[in-house]
């Protein structure tokens, strides 16, 4: 027994259904139609009754139900259509006009074979299969890519495609909910009919065709198949039409070109076309067979095989203007080789525009920075960019958006006034000479829309040029060199050497300040950018690059790292006979530059996280002897120190260079090797092909008479070498030849005696 609950559901569903067909949104016939643009359906009528109601408003309101056409799309989609046959019974030959078409084509076979089983089977078959057939299709038509473009075949008419593929979503799924619940309700019917005329037990439940939707689908599209393989489909063609605008000036013309691009059907066995090209005999029959239409001011003046010209008028007889309306040119096919779709392009008529344009000042002259009195200035000079639009009847354009665009493609939009005039304000500044003394910038003002107002407008461009120029001015390279390791503080004495713009090589070394300043001349043009090395006791070598500026100008920072230091050391005492020994579980407190107390190893210790410039003071102290403390500065990456401790108490203090005691204690400090550090550079640091290249090492602090080895190998096997005593300044010189291009040089440089060394590289 039913339950009334189902039954009200039943009786609901089949008022909705009623309502929709009653308003012309369901064709019998079996392709649906739904008037909007909603998509999403839940397949209850008795949810979508709002929806289908905002439908019919929206589809009465466009219009939309005033025309049989509205409900057919391409070859197979529309009722009692099929193939291009209308109200036939069967199939034409015309071929789907894209893949939407092609679902309803495999829609209308599912709908036949549903048919056929409903006679074998009853009509409860015929209504379930129908259900399954608008499933397949809602699945299929939401499964096409959502650009109607990318679909294969493509759609002619993309905006209607879209439109159509939405309504199948919505629709179908209300064909496919009312088809299962008219199956059900005829199945019940019959189950009910069958016990009345006391049939068989067996034969109570009505027969079904086994066939699910998998099944269906598959059969759907071998019909479909086999339809595309017989004699007689036509093949099918799409006219493109294309034009390089859509405006055209009043008084003026545009050509339109056309082409036949064939619609490719998959399995599709048509004569004279194939993927490979059109037939030349079909193709020049059909072309020979397309009108053109054109509605709105224009007319056709000249035409040929691929293009026609179209030419606007004047309304009235020249009495009043045809700006601001539309000329549409429309291509059909008249002929009967084959199916063809239309396409047809729009364009608006267009009144030709005039624009002037002007920069307030024209000329723009930077002065050096270093000549401005506020040392925070930029240098940069403020203008105004003006245009005037204007019709070529010298009629002011009103309220036209106009973009400005500098050169670096930075905009700026105003809009035209009741005079057509709009204006910018901008600036200018030294960087967009980009070094050069002259330079004419461009601005280019371009008419940011196609229409006002309704009212259509030629597209309008000007540049304009504003003229500058820079003065001279003395140029500088100047720098600052500061200690990256030690809050940036400033390093005096540093060396800086380079070769500035003219070619010359220069030296200067750093103030107190640790600041550098060289002229190299007047700037009377750009200025290359300058490489240098900057040097300096006690840190690793580094490079900059920088270029020569006003004496206002930028100046340059130069971080260096200081060199790493490890420290080792002894604490002795005298042995009677005359030797030194070390004191076992002795101890050194280093108090600067940090805190630390080590327990010496029989007399031996070591002191890491030192830096070369940095100042050490350590107290050593054993049981039953002086303590003693020694103070000074590392001048070298390993220096050695050692403490000789005297029985007694109390404490003794030097410094590490000068030890106060008795001879025999200063005899042992001068026995120690000197605290020496040691640099190394190649001037030029970054040598041409084969330019000479001269090594220095140079120890600190400066002394005479040191002996420095210098070695140096190439990649190209060329090796050569110098030991030498060092002069005044404490240097060594070793001039090595130059190299092809690509050659390495490795430079190690030593102090003959001690660990102490440099390695430093170039390329030629």
């Amino acid at each position: 027994m039913i339950r009334m609950s189902s039954i009200r559901a039943k009786l609901l569903v089949l008022l909705t259904a009623v309502l929709l067909v009653s308003l012309g949104l369901i064709a019998a016939a079996g392709e649906t139609i739904i008037l909007g643009q909603e998509d999403a359906a839940t397949g209850d009528a008795s949810q979508d009754l709002k929806t289908a109601a905002t439908l019919i408003k929206d589809g009465y309101n466009a219009g939309q139900l005033s025309t049989s056409k509205f409900i057919f799309y391409g070859n197979w989609y529309g009722p009692r259509l099929s193939g291009g046959a209308y109200n036939t019974g069967k199939p034409g030959n015309s071929q789907p006009i894209d893949e939407l078409d092609a679902i309803a084509q495999r829609h209308d076979f599912a709908y036949d074979i549903a048919a056929e089983m409903g006679k074998k089977y009853g009509p409860h078959e015929e209504a379930r299969l129908r259900a399954l057939a608008d499933s397949i299709a809602v699945r299929e038509a939401n499964a096409l890519p959502r650009n109607p473009l990318e679909w294969d075949p493509p759609a002619p008419d993309p905006e209607k495609a879209h439109e159509y593929r939405r309504r199948i979503g919505f629709g179908f799924k209300h064909t496919s909910s009312i088809a299962g619940a008219a199956s059900k309700a005829l199945a019940e019917y019959q189950t009910i009919r069958n016990l009345i005329d006391k049939k068989e037990l067996g034969q109570i439940l009505p027969k079904s065709s086994g066939i699910d939707e998998a099944e269906l689908q598959r059969q759907s599209a071998e019909r479909a198949k086999t339809w595309f393989q017989g004699a007689d489909v036509r093949p099918i063609f799409r006219i493109e039409l294309s034009a390089s605008t859509d405006l055209i000036e009043e008084g003026g013309a545009v050509d339109v070109g056309f082409r036949l691009v064939p619609i490719l059907n998959e399995g599709s066995q048509a004569p004279g076309v194939s993927r490979e090209g059109i037939d030349p005999e079909l193709q020049k029959k059909i072309k020979e067979a397309i009108t053109f239409e054109v509605t709105g001011y224009g007319e056709i003046t000249t035409s040929t095989t691929d293009s026609v010209r179209i030419a606007t008028t004047k309304r009235w007889y020249g009495l009043r203007s045809a700006a601001g309306t539309t000329v549409t040119v429309k291509a059909s096919y008249t002929g009967s080789e084959a199916d063809v779709v239309e396409d047809s392009v729009s364009f608006g008529v267009a009144l030709a525009t005039r624009l002037t344009v002007r920069a307030s000042p024209t000329y723009v002259d930077f002065v050096p920075l270093e000549w401005l009195a506020d040392p925070d200035a930029d240098g940069c000079s403020s203008f105004e960019l003006n245009a005037w639009l204007e019709t070529a009847a010298g009629d002011p354009v009103v309220g036209m958006p106009l973009t400005f665009a500098d050169q670096a493609g930075n905009t700026a939009t105003a809009t035209t006034n009741d005079e057509g005039h709009a204006y910018v304000k901008t600036e200018l500044c030294p960087h967009d000479m980009e070094g050069e003394m002259k330079k004419d910038i461009p601005f280019t003002v371009t008419t940011a829309s196609p229409s006002v107002d309704g009212k259509f407008y030629m597209m309008s461009s000007e540049t304009m040029l504003v003229h500058a120029t820079r003065r001279e001015a003395d140029a500088f390279i100047r720098g600052r060199v500061v200690d990256k390791g030690r809050n940036d503080r400033p390093i005096a004495g540093a060396i800086v050497r380079f070769t500035d713009p003219l070619g010359t090589d220069r030296e200067i070394t750093t103030d107190s300040n640790g600041s550098f300043t060289v002229s190299v001349g007047t700037i009377k043009s750009a200025l290359p950018e300058t490489t240098g090395t900057v040097t300096a006791q006690g840190y690793e070598s580094a490079s900059f690059t920088t270029t020569a500026m006003g004496s206002g100008g930028q100046t340059t920072t130069v971080g260096l790292y200081p060199l790493e230091a490890t420290l080792i050391g002894k604490v002795v005492t005298k042995t009677k006979d005359g030797e030194t020994a070390g004191i076992n579980g002795s101890t050194v407190h280093v108090t600067s530059p940090f805190d630390q107390l080590i327990f010496t190893k029989e007399g031996e210790f070591s002191i890491t996280g030192l830096y070369v410039g940095d100042t050490v003071t350590m107290r050593a102290d054993a049981r039953g002897f002086r303590a003693y403390v020694k103070s000074g500065k590392i001048t070298m990456e390993n220096p050695v120190v050692t403490f000789v401790l005297v029985e007694g108490s109390g404490e003794e203090s030097n410094v590490l260079e000068e030890k106060e005691a008795d001879e025999k204690e200063r005899d042992e400090v001068a026995s120690q090797p000197p605290l020496y550090s040691l640099m190394a550079w190649a001037t030029p640091a970054d040598p041409a092909t084969f330019q000479n290249v001269t090594i220095t090492a140079q120890i600190f602090p400066p002394r005479q008479g040191v002996t420095i080895e210098i070695k140096m190998h190439g990649t190209d096997d060329y090796a050569s070498s110098i030991t030498a005593l060092t002069n005044a300044m404490g240097k060594v010189y070793l001039s090595i030849p130059g190299a092809a291009s690509g050659v390495i040089d490795d430079i190690v440089a030593r102090i003959v005696g001690t660990d102490v060394k440099q390695r430093l590289r170039y390329s030629f």
